[in-house]
């Protein structure tokens, strides 16, 4: 089911058909992450405004949504939501990372991200979402351009973490004429819109989040253990249900292995309720930053990303050719 995670990446391929239309298009993510606890508000720096720079918002009573440029598709139906639920917060996508590039360890961080991660969201947005019209709602897209990015941010680890699992894999991707192999490196991928010309490469690389208080989050979670994150009080996420866990076609040893390591792994030891006093910055991620010691240059956490060091290796290698 890896798949999963390298379709997200494909989705370069989608991107390219839109730079037809107009060629300075860049697929944003929608990082849900760092406003776990407020999702769903609809003001103009949100996903869900109702203006032109959002998607729109929620359902009716029926499912359909009342605003926005997406509300009705082609076909003319109406496009479905129902927000429900929180999705994981910052810490949670984080702990996904703390697996060692073996394939014990891929295993692990593979089904976090498919079923903890990757469904749940789906589901919390809800409709269409939720069901096999997925791919018609516009957040379809930026909610797998995130996918890709906690997979991006996870090879930049080592160059083990970048080729575990897929570099071994002969057959094309489903539905695609690739290898799996051609899109492990963000920084040379092949140029889909010339598949018959292999010199020609694509480079693609991710921001971080413009949310004032990201980077200090990750400089102190870097500064901790694993044991020591699990304890910071904050809210946690509910996990899919049977139906829904059916849906994604999760089998059953991947239910039980998905909801132990909710469990173990990304679930707080302390769960916060409702708002919890929560203010300003604090109740968007749902915690108190104040709760994470700062950092005091003591790496403790496993994690060691090297920002940008494959793109600016490509780079490099780049230069050089010319």
């Amino acid at each position: 089911m890896a798949d999963v995670i390298l379709l997200a990446r494909y989705i370069l391929s989608y991107e390219n058909l839109l730079r037809r239309v107009n060629c300075s298009v860049t697929l944003p993510y929608w990082d849900w992450s760092v406003f776990s606890l407020t999702p769903w508000h609809t003001n103009r720096t949100r996903i869900w405004h109702d203006g032109p720079s959002g998607l729109g918002g929620d359902g009716g009573l029926d499912g359909c949504v009342q605003n926005g440029l997406f509300r009705t598709k082609t076909n003319g139906q109406c496009l479905r939501r129902r927000f429900n639920g929180l999705p994981p917060d910052i810490i949670a996508v984080y702990l996904t990372q703390f697996h060692q590039p073996n394939v014990i360890g891929f295993n692990a961080f593979e089904l976090n991200l498919r079923v903890n991660l990757h469904d749940t969201v789906h589901c919390r947005v809800g409709g269409d979402m939720c069901f096999v019209t997925s791919a018609n709602a516009p957040e379809f897209f930026l909610h797998h351009c995130f996918i890709d990015r906690i997979w991006a941010n996870w090879q930049e680890y080592s160059e083990e973490h970048m080729t575990v699992h897929f570099s071994g894999l002969s057959g094309n991707m489903s539905e695609t004429g690739y290898r799996p192999a051609q899109f492990i490196n963000t920084v040379d991928l092949p140029d889909i819109r010339y598949p018959n010309n292999t010199g020609r490469r694509t480079c693609v690389s991710y921001e971080d989040p413009t949310h004032g208080e990201y980077d200090e989050i990750i400089e102190r979670l870097d500064g901790m253990t694993h044991d020591e994150i699990l304890k910071v009080p904050r809210h946690s996420f509910a996990p899919l249900n049977t139906r829904q866990l059916s849906f994604f076609n999760v089998n059953k040893q991947e239910r039980r292995q998905a909801r132990r390591n909710l469990r173990r792994e990304l679930e707080p030891r302390n769960e916060l309720t409702g708002d919890a006093g929560l203010t300003g910055t604090d109740r968007d991620t749902g915690f108190r930053l104040a709760s994470l010691p700062v950092n005091d240059g003591n790496k403790r956490s496993v994690l060691r990303r090297k920002k940008n060091t494959m793109r600016d290796r490509w780079m490099a290698k780049n230069d050089k050719q010319k």
